[in-house]
């Protein structure tokens, strides 16, 4: 299995730009989420739990239970997280409007991940990070 804790930095996107703005989001807000190259921080704690920080603001997911996550966007959303092997999966779902939704899937490699996002319109997006 490949070490999951660690830093990463997004090195690349695909449509990730017009993804963020199929919620609505501001232009401005929009474009500085997509050209952040803030690292985000991944520490697995255990078996059944893991810590993403980015930004300063960490979130901590229990796999299989619901928490509360508010995004780089002000939105908040409720997630939940599930792990299999090298990939991670949040579900998450608006918590203004339920017909919101999203799926993110985290895929580790030895030399980073990739995150591939699917929302309730269908649109896809997908982030490389390279491991720092």
């Amino acid at each position: 299995m490949v070490q999951i804790s660690g830093s990463y930095q997004a090195v690349s996107n695909e449509n990730f730009l017009e993804y963020i703005k199929s919620f609505a989001v501001a232009d401005e807000i929009a474009e500085k989420i997509a050209n952040s190259k803030t690292p985000v921080v991944i520490e697995e704690e255990g078996d059944d739990k893991i810590t993403i920080t980015y930004g300063g603001q960490p979130t901590t997911y229990v796999y299989g239970q619901a928490v509360d996550v508010t995004l780089p966007t002000g939105s908040t959303v409720k997630a939940i997280a599930t792990r299999n092997g090298n990939t991670i999966t949040f579900n998450s779902t608006s918590i203004k409007n339920a017909d919101v939704k999203e799926t993110k899937t985290f895929e580790f490699s030895d030399s980073g991940l990739t995150s591939t996002s699917v929302n309730h319109k269908g649109l896809k997006a997908a982030v490389h990070y390279k491991r720092l």
